[in-house]
């Protein structure tokens, strides 16, 4: 606190002690200690030492709008504000409901929420009309008040059961971001920022070039991905081409790539950010645990879609996996294709080299083996289209269908040969089951080994509707 501040802050407890029927909500959140007088620390003077606590044990007055910061308001019988911090109206440029903390609805995120009346956040930012996200230690001005929003270690178990209960309380339908991703009650001081706009966790996932990192923009609290990227002389046309393509794409079932800032020199890092944030569909598959059909059906009919109008914008994915499709945890959910780094802008291709082994249609395992030499499972063919890219998709029906990632390492005609007696076993045995049935059919007809066989996507994505 700032020394006027904790002035007002002794001026409060001395009305609570001289009054200990008034206010009984707003002293849930005052804790004082009675500071030594011969204490030479003390130099804000004053009789008490404290601060107020914000926890879900002491829940605001309305739960749905968050914590209240202000003056009192007579009348009320709780003084108007769940934190009160000047006993009197409208004092020391501090109105009756100055600002809000709230988590956010979808991440969990604590927001600080100014409406009218503006706030300072860390002595520089002027925050009106606007909210700002506090995933560190924060200064906040309040009139001419000044404070510091602080975490204190609190157990993480009880915090995040808690903030679910609350955030499903007051926002049933919205997308859920994953467990434990959601901000713990003391965050990690080596969260780093990108132009001063995001919160990130540590890297998620990475490889040579690049890395990705769960993020929080700070002006919203929303949850998005970063992909920053490391441009080389070696792969300035690849980074620049992934760009291009998604400027190429726009579609609720696409991840949006967006640059937000490059670095300078010999190796630039370029950072995009990847929007919607929308979890692998490779985290559904836990232990025993598989989706339900109808959830299956309602994702895929969207990939289908997405995939169908990458096709007609004449661009082939090279890439579709489960890690490559994400879905926001929304009521109803919404499926994005994500990743276009090996993407390309053409209807054909040669270049066996893109992609992930096991996802790969058999002409282009053909074409692997061709340039080694190898004796071929199936005659090669000179290029490539979109029928690899439905395989891949296909395989992904599969996966889920099964609950578990295929086995294979690469396809091949005896492991194919099964797969296709499988396909028969279950359409006999799921016969009386709808939509079980439906899914079995759509992954056969896009695994066909022949490619002038499979369907295409936009094929899929009407049979699924």
């Amino acid at each position: 606190m700032s020394p006027t501040a904790r002035r007002i802050f002794n001026q409060l407890v001395d009305e609570l002690i001289a009054k200990p029927r008034s206010l009984q909500h707003v002293r849930k959140f005052v804790h004082y200690d009675i500071v030594d007088p011969n204490d030479h620390d003390n130099l804000g003077g004053g009789r008490y030492c404290g601060f107020f606590r914000l926890n879900f044990n002491i829940p605001p007055a309305h739960e749905h709008i968050g914590w209240v910061l202000g003056t009192s308001r007579r009348g009320l019988a709780t003084g108007g504000a769940d934190v009160l911090l000047a006993p009197g109206p409208s004092t020391f440029n501090v109105e009756s409901r100055h600002v809000y903390l709230q988590h956010h609805r979808q991440t969990g995120v604590l927001m600080i929420i100014a409406g009218k009346h503006p706030v300072l956040i860390n002595g520089i930012e002027k925050l009106q009309n606007a909210c700002h996200a506090v995933c560190e230690p924060t200064g906040i001005t309040i009139g001419d008040l000044a404070f510091k929003i602080s975490f204190t270690d609190l157990d993480e178990e009880s915090y995040r059961y808690q903030l679910r209960r609350v955030m499903d309380l007051n926002a049933p339908s919205f997308p859920r971001i994953p467990h434990e991703i959601t901000p713990a009650p003391t965050p990690d001081m080596n969260h780093y920022r990108v132009n001063t706009k995001y919160y990130s966790y540590p890297v998620h996932a990475g490889g040579t070039y690049s890395t990705v990192a769960y993020a929080f923009v700070k002006a919203t609290g929303e949850a998005v991905a970063l992909k920053i990227m490391k441009r080389t002389r070696h792969n300035t046309f690849d980074i620049d081409k992934e760009l291009r393509i998604m400027r190429m794409l726009n579609h609720d079932f696409i991840g949006g790539e967006y640059p937000v800032g490059s670095g300078q020199g010999e190796c630039q890092q370029v950072t995009a950010v990847l929007s919607p944030f929308a979890p692998a569909l490779s985290t559904r598959l836990h232990g025993d645990q598989r989706p339900e059909n109808e959830w299956i059906a309602y994702v895929m009919k969207q990939c289908y879609g997405g995939l169908a109008y990458i096709h007609a914008k004449g661009i082939l994915h090279h890439d579709i996996k489960l890690d490559n499709i994400g879905v926001v945890d929304s009521i109803p959910p919404r499926a994005v294709i994500m990743d276009f780094g090996h993407a390309a802008v053409e209807e054909y291709s040669t270049n066996h080299m893109l992609g992930t082994v096991r996802y790969l249609a058999p002409e282009i395992i053909a074409l692997k083996q061709e340039s080694k030499a190898a004796e071929r499972a199936y005659p090669a063919t000179p290029y490539f289209g979109a029928p690899v890219d439905v395989w891949a998709l296909s395989l992904c029906v599969y996966e889920l269908y099964i609950g578990k990632i295929i086995k294979w390492a690469s396809v091949n005609r005896a492991d194919y040969e099964a797969l296709d007696e499988y396909f028969k076993t279950e359409l006999r045995n799921r016969d009386d089951d709808r939509l079980a049935s439906k899914l079995v059919t759509l992954a056969c007809r896009g695994l066909q080994w022949k490619p002038s066989e499979r369907c295409s996507a936009a094929d899929g994505h009407l049979y699924l509707s």
